[in-house]
């Protein structure tokens, strides 16, 4: 029954679960890597950039999935 259900489902619902977390994956992993090992190891400039890039650039392709999606 509960799959007759999910069949009549509009395929966004699936489409935005299977999306949102790839898209921006490889640069949410790094920044959260940049994070334990500023915390880990200290304080670098070079750290502290690449973290902070790569966390705007995950940010940006969530916002943009969300808006694009919400259209």
């Amino acid at each position: 029954m509960i799959g007759i259900c999910w069949s009549l489902a509009d395929p966004k619902v699936f489409t935005v679960a299977a999306v949102i977390p790839m898209c921006p994956g490889i640069s949410a992993y790094t920044a959260m890597i940049m994070v334990v090992e500023i915390s880990h190891l200290g304080y670098s400039e070079a750290w502290i950039e690449t973290m902070i890039t790569h966390f705007l650039k995950a940010s940006v392709i969530d916002a943009v999935l969300s808006i694009v999606l919400w259209l």
